[in-house]
């Protein structure tokens, strides 16, 4: 990010409600929160957990803790009860970072987890139901109040490729999540590989509503828009009825997503305006072949929908945005990346194995 803010400093790196970040306000804002959090406390190594939706400070925060070394746990905010619980626990979070709803979700919990020593409020929006009450031991940090934590001679530490950068967690599908390590240098190997699957230009604008709890948001978008100098807008939230109008207005290029939002743009009633936007490519992985084909009818853009990957080895195939694809296939293999399929024993099949 620093290299590149050399490069383009007054480019906008990435905006989200009415506020933005160019390149080099996003380094200055992380170089100072990074501070800020080691004021509080925090070390290179610790974890800080995130209950916290889709807005700027969550992405100064992201790029602070990377900056510092800290370990960034996003947790799912619509988490409770003992969901949460588990999760905040199983990291071993001594921070949290949550807004008023999430400061609610978590204070009830406090009792439970006598290793969360510090909670970072975003006071702007207090939830509903009365008053969160959390333990005297528990230190309440505004984060309007975080900058004025900050030495003034702190040293930053430079981190390495495969120091820890995160705890992202599985859906739990088959049992309680799973805390998946990722290392600094994963998350750029993301970036670079997926700007490169999507053929990424320095001009483009690249709009999600990707929650930035998951990796999708933070490394398939924010990482990949960071490697290849190019413009992010992050929604807030993700609306159906209005999304390709947003996308229109501003000025996006490139758009990603899930299968289910692009199904939901589909349901709403066409509007004249379906058309009146630039984006050339959408990501909707995964979308039935009929739908795509629907969704570029009726908004006149390019739709690849097939791609496989997981939280920790994502993305390992992807449908090409030009060249040789096949609709409903999982793809070819990603850039620099070598893909082979085995059976049990870890041996190659032949192609057409089932």
């Amino acid at each position: 990010m620093t290299s590149k803010a050399g490069e383009q400093p007054d480019q906008v790196l990435v905006a989200c409600g009415d506020e933005r970040r160019t390149y080099r306000q996003a380094v200055d804002v992380a170089d100072r929160l990074a501070a800020a959090l080691a004021g509080t406390g925090v070390a290179a190594g610790d974890r800080v957990a995130f209950l916290v939706p889709n807005r700027m400070e969550r992405i100064d925060l992201f790029f602070a803790c990377a900056r510092l070394g800290a370990v960034q746990v996003p947790l799912n905010t619509f988490l409770k009860g003992e969901f949460l619980r588990h999760q905040l626990a199983d990291c071993d979070a001594a921070t949290a970072v949550v807004d008023g709803p999430g400061l609610a979700a978590v204070a009830p919990l406090l009792p439970a987890l006598p290793g969360l020593q510090r909670l970072i409020v975003l006071y702007d929006d207090a939830g509903d139901g009365p008053a969160p009450v959390w333990p005297a031991a528990v230190e309440v940090i505004p984060f309007a109040a975080l900058d004025r934590r900050a030495p003034g001679d702190v040293e930053l530490p430079r981190p390495a490729p495969s120091d820890l950068a995160a705890i992202v967690y599985t859906s739990g599908t088959t049992g309680p999540s799973k805390g998946c390590l990722i290392n600094q240098g994963y998350y750029v190997h993301i970036g670079a590989v997926w700007q490169a699957a999507l053929e990424l230009r320095p001009d483009d604008v690249y709009l999600t509503a990707f929650p930035l709890f998951h990796l999708s948001g933070q490394a398939l978008a924010l990482m990949a828009t960071l490697h290849r100098g190019s413009t992010l807008v992050v929604e807030p939230v993700f609306s159906a009825s209005t999304f390709m109008a947003r996308a229109g207005a501003v000025g996006a290029t490139v758009v990603m997503g899930v299968g289910a939002m692009a199904q939901a743009i589909l349901a709403t009633p066409p509007a004249d305006t379906d058309r009146a936007h630039t984006v050339r490519f959408c990501s909707w992985i995964p979308l039935p072949e009929a739908r795509q084909l629907e969704f570029e009818a009726r908004f006149s853009t390019a739709v690849s929908a097939e791609g496989y990957g997981q939280t920790e080895c994502a993305p390992v195939t992807f449908s090409p945005v030009s060249g040789l694809r096949r609709r409903t296939t999982a793809g070819r293999p990603a850039p620099w990346l070598e893909v082979r399929m085995v059976d049990d024993e870890d041996g190659e099949v032949p192609t057409g194995a089932v």
